[in-house]
């Protein structure tokens, strides 16, 4: 039952945060770099600069950007809200996951709702999302790396001690 209450306040939340104006003043350049990387040019200059284009430019958020003018391609600008919720609804559904893998029910409750205080200001549709993401995921896998360590170690001394 708790699962299904932090996961459906996991997507409310995500809901809630993605279905507001869109406030990002870089979404259209991020759309428009997107464009460029699915037309198979990966832009390494400031090519959408009207001051210096020729300007170099370390591009890190290509694979982002390439998915965000698909999605826009696919689902129109309203794909952009939905890929942000849901990206956003899954981070906090596995970070609940992994603070319930060692905590109450209640405490892995407050901590989504930390997380959703802490994650809210910054809800736009940005390559951190997939960082946020990856991040719970991360913690997610660690934790239950050392839940089979701790597993590995009881069945061990139990065995010892018998």
């Amino acid at each position: 039952m708790t699962r299904v209450v932090a996961f459906a306040l996991a997507v409310a939340a995500a809901t809630v945060c993605a279905a507001r104006t869109v406030y990002d003043p870089d979404l259209f350049w991020h759309l428009a770099q997107g464009r460029e990387v699915l037309a198979g040019h990966l832009v390494r200059t400031n090519l959408f600069s009207a001051a210096y284009a020729a300007y170099p430019q370390h591009y890190t958020s290509w694979l982002f950007d390439a998915a965000l003018a698909l999605t826009v391609r696919v689902l129109g600008l309203g794909g952009v809200q939905l890929v942000q919720g849901a990206l956003m609804a899954l981070a906090l559904a596995v970070l609940f996951a992994s603070a319930r893998a060692r905590a109450s029910a209640t405490a892995a409750l407050a901590t989504l709702l930390v997380s959703l205080l802490v994650l809210e200001p910054r809800a736009m549709p940005r390559p951190y999302l997939m960082s946020w993401l990856a991040l719970a995921l991360t913690v997610r896998f660690w934790e239950g790396r050392q839940q089979k360590s701790r597993e590995l170690i009881d069945r061990k001394s139990t065995r010892l001690n018998s």
